[in-house]
């Protein structure tokens, strides 16, 4: 009797243990097999999308909104690629850009309206349109995309899927930034704006040259005046400070300037140069790329 016992109260024991490993596990037993990589996920969508809007109709991919703008771009490029292979037609990215900037209040990882995505769209003259987020939670991140038909607002496809938060994913979002160009802007203005006119801002530029040069040149009159004069020791002060407002506004006008891209897009083409001639005498070299 007591050995019967015995083993019933093992056995209870153990379907306890089994019991509350299933109840620990559980979860990741039900939704651990959903949980794919970004990859595999934004091919997945890719192949949904592909058969809801067929290949008739150009797609444009809106926007992607997530916590880096390095992530968003790699989503975006993915999606295109992976639309592009499924037999998609996909508005080229590079000639949408500049709709996208000149667009107020535009932002990489900022949230968009439906309605401006279709009105996008549509001045594109894409039949669908896709948006999208990636939200994290704390085990995973979720991936939304939305296509839109650019004609009737209806979505026509509305594709989750929960994605691992791996070191894949982290590596993305951590990519090494390049030396922030707004910087070498910055650095490149002490020297008389030329910064601001090497990135097409042509009139911070004319006022950081101005400031200098109404600095220097109040400078020289107070150096050429006598004791005796009424202005001595007024305009040597006035102009340090003129030049030190310059300097302080060119290191500010980069992060404070809103480029506009069509002026850009002619200011790109220009190209100046320092080169030596025949003689081992440097010479500045001015060039302007025409394309047709």
């Amino acid at each position: 009797m007591r050995r019967w016992r015995k083993k019933n109260f093992l056995e209870a024991i153990v379907k306890i243990i089994i019991f509350g490993l299933l109840f620990l596990f559980l979860p990741f037993i039900l939704f651990g097999q959903n949980v794919i990589g970004i990859d595999e996920a934004i091919s997945n969508s890719a192949e949904t999308v592909s058969r809801r809007v067929g290949t008739d109709k150009g797609v444009a991919v809106y926007q992607v909104t997530t916590i880096s703008s390095n992530l968003s771009s790699h989503i975006i490029e993915r999606l295109t690629s992976d639309l592009i292979n499924f037999g998609v037609r996909v508005v080229d990215r590079q000639n949408t850009e500049i709709i996208l900037q000149e667009r107020e209040g535009y932002q990489a990882t900022g949230r968009v309206s439906d309605d401006s995505a279709v009105l996008w769209a549509n001045e594109l003259g894409a039949g669908f349109v896709i948006i999208g987020t990636l939200e994290e939670t704390k085990q995973f991140y979720i991936l939304r995309l939305r296509t839109i038909n650019a004609e009737t607002a209806e979505v026509v496809a509305n594709v989750i899927h929960n994605v691992k938060n791996d070191n894949y994913i982290k590596n993305i979002i951590n990519i090494q930034k390049e030396f922030d160009p707004r910087l070498k802007t910055a650095l490149l203005n002490t020297v008389f704006g030329l910064g601001s006119y090497l990135d097409g801002d042509w009139a911070g530029g004319l006022l950081v040259t101005g400031g200098y040069v109404a600095a220097i040149g109040l400078i020289i009159w107070e150096l050429n005046l006598n004791y005796e004069d009424a202005l001595a020791g007024y305009l040597g002060p006035i102009g340090v400070g003129i030049g030190g407002l310059s300097l302080l506004y060119g290191i500010i006008r980069p992060y404070i300037y809103t480029r506009n891209p069509r002026i850009a897009d002619v200011s790109d083409n220009f190209n100046i140069a320092i080169i030596p001639t025949k003689n081992n005498i440097m010479a500045i070299s001015l060039s302007y790329k025409l394309q047709f």
